[in-house]
């Protein structure tokens, strides 16, 4: 039984275990790059590209 004083509860509880769940599917569709750009500052990018040019190789991803 839901105590009188927490009527919201199981609505704030269903929202937030959807939108974990929709998260959590909607970041695995993502590119590699896309998440780099969100994770790593513009000169964390700027490096990463030095290295690419520099070396001609791919780093692993």
């Amino acid at each position: 039984m839901i105590p009188a004083a927490c009527p919201g509860v199981l609505d704030i509880v269903l929202v937030t275990s959807i939108a974990t769940v929709g998260g959590a599917l909607g970041s695995g569709f993502e590119r590699a790059e896309a998440i780099r750009a969100a994770a790593f500052s513009k000169r964390e990018q700027e490096r990463r590209d030095t290295l690419h040019d520099d070396h001609g190789d791919q780093l692993s991803q």
